[in-house]
């Protein structure tokens, strides 16, 4: 499981959960959690089976390679994560496509410095960021939704935008206009005050009056599949 996994999007923002890391490398990882501990390293370049540290074994990493290269690994693990969830916490559509394109740029680069150091971080790299798994897509990029969401938003910039701003003036003072409209008409029923907003601010509507309902600020009394609003 890559690094998609450590965290859990906000979505339902921020659909990101903090699971594990893929099995391979977290066992690992447990195992030599501290480069104090290095014992199995017979030198800078071997482990204790003198096996090279600089090259793969059968397609897999050598034993010791990732605590012996956790100076490099972690820090770039950690700012690539980082700049996942900045995108997924943006506040609006232009900061959140100018964070996409950091996360991305983050990304590459350190794909490029994988390349550069050689097969063993091309290796960790591919298993760590080129085959992320969640419970919709059992292999995908860790890119790959950054990827898909900038393409949506540049080819509806427009649209989302305006969206936007739809939605801002609606949800302004949300709640005081909620109590106005239910005090200037006892008895309103809930699904017929839901359509006089925008479709898009629908379920932040139904939201605040569950909350105001919750509050003790208003009555909500069932009515059918909805509910009858009084002031309390």
């Amino acid at each position: 499981m890559g690094l998609l996994s450590l965290f859990k999007k906000k979505e339902n923002k921020k659909d990101t959960e903090k699971k594990p890391r893929n099995d391979f490398i977290t066992g690992i990882a447990e195992q030599f959690s501290s480069t104090k501990s290095v014992s199995f390293l017979q030198s800078d370049n071997y482990n204790c089976a003198s096996e090279s540290l600089e090259n793969l074994i059968d397609g897999e990493l050598p034993f010791g390679w990732y605590s012996h290269n956790q100076s490099f690994i972690e820090p770039r693990d950690s700012e690539l994560i980082y700049a996942n969830i900045q995108w997924h916490e943006a506040n609006n559509i232009e900061e959140e496509k100018k964070l996409i394109e950091v996360f991305l740029d983050t990304y590459y680069k350190y794909k490029k410095e994988c390349e550069q150091m050689g097969e063993c971080y091309v290796k960790y790299f591919s298993d760590m960021h080129e085959h992320c798994h969640n419970s919709q897509n059992p292999d995908f990029a860790f890119c790959e939704p950054a990827e898909e969401r900038l393409k949506y938003i540049i080819d509806h910039f427009d649209e989302l935008t305006e969206n936007e701003k739809i939605k801002k003036d609606a949800l302004f003072d949300l709640d005081k206009n909620l109590l106005k409209r239910i005090k200037e008409e006892q008895g309103l029923i809930q699904s017929e005050l839901i359509k006089e907003y925008d479709p898009i601010v629908k379920e932040e509507v139904s939201s605040m009056l569950y909350r105001l309902a919750k509050e003790e600020k208003i009555i909500r009394e069932k009515k059918g599949r909805s509910y009858k609003l009084y002031i309390k």
